[in-house]
């Protein structure tokens, strides 16, 4: 890989969670332990459950936990020398990314996902799938059958996420599957990302109205607003908006310079390196790494990680 070549984050979203994830991370590393009892301390002053007392778990819980172990991910990345030039968040992920890129501090993350959550109500209860399909494609099947559906992430050309109402996402399975696309149910209880959550945003508004943004120190390249970039502010409206806005996931990587050399993805599950590398299929110089790709033994993951970047020839420290 060139010397100058641009490093990546990128931070998934809510449906990465696993049981018991803070405590075999937390035993992966020292510097990990002293992180996670950090932030354990500043959300125990936010919310009832702790990050480490997993027998307990509920949705705000579940939020923070996946919030919590992405930046201390990014942080010994950071820590161990690893210059981060730009960083994506996909959905719920954006958070993360937006406390290592400086717009808000860990304890604004834990309250605004706190209240995010709490606060969240539909009038009318949706579902979400996934299809491997054009945006375009989808929304004409739908159409044909006078289905009302929304593309709440754009994730690469082929591969879009959808909500609706449950029965015309349950028939539309049947219906994909007969046309040979892949199609199926992420979440059966609620949608997300799209305009009928407005309303909802609005009471969120009131909560991060409450917290004093900054401008980054890194950039974060916006999925809700991904053609803007000094003109963006990452202010209250903005995390309101990213409620009910679609994640576009696939053109904020498309922002991504022609020398971006790694992309690493920080979550426990690399769910976005497919996705970040259908889309950069023209950079040849771009390298993809999971910091953790499979199995409970993270410590082992990790360093697996390490080895490759450092066999990428970036100088990094691998100490953990």
């Amino acid at each position: 890989m060139k010397s100058g070549n641009k490093n990546v984050l990128l931070f998934p979203g809510y449906g990465i969670y696993q049981k018991n994830m803070m405590g075999i991370l937390s035993e992966a590393s020292s510097f990990l332990h002293e992180r996670i009892s950090a932030i354990d301390k500043i959300t125990s002053g936010i919310y009832h459950i702790g990050l480490l007392d997993e027998e307990k778990e509920d949705d705000v819980i579940k939020a923070i936990r996946v919030f919590a172990s992405e930046i201390v991910i990014a942080e010994m990345w950071e820590n161990s020398g690893l210059k981060i030039d730009h960083l994506i968040g996909h959905s719920m992920g954006e958070y993360a990314a937006a406390v290592i890129s400086g717009i808000m501090s860990q304890e604004d993350g834990i309250y605004l996902l706190k209240e995010r959550v709490l606060s969240f109500h539909e009038d009318e209860p949706h579902c979400t799938a996934f299809s491997e399909s054009s945006a375009d494609k989808i929304l004409e099947i739908a159409d044909e059958y006078g289905f009302s559906i929304y593309i709440i992430s754009y994730n690469t050309p082929e591969s879009v996420t959808v909500c609706g109402m449950k029965d015309e996402i349950n028939q539309l399975v049947k219906i994909c599957r007969d046309n040979h696309i892949r199609f199926g149910v992420i979440n059966k209880f609620n949608g997300a990302h799209y305009p009928g959550l407005k309303p909802y945003s609005e009471v969120f508004l009131e909560s991060a109205k409450k917290i004093n943004f900054r401008k980054p120190v890194k950039n974060m390249i916006s999925t809700v607003y991904p053609d803007r970039n000094s003109d963006l502010n990452f202010n209250s409206e903005y995390w309101a908006e990213h409620i009910y806005k679609p994640v576009r996931f696939r053109q904020a990587i498309e922002r991504l310079p022609e020398d971006t050399g790694l992309v690493l993805d920080v979550g426990i599950s690399p769910v976005l390196l497919g996705m970040a590398k259908s889309n950069l299929s023209q950079l040849d110089e771009s390298v993809f790494i999971p910091t953790i790709q499979s199995g409970r033994n993270y410590r082992q993951q990790i360093e697996n990680s390490m080895q490759k970047v450092t066999g990428i020839g970036i100088s990094i420290n691998t100490e953990l």
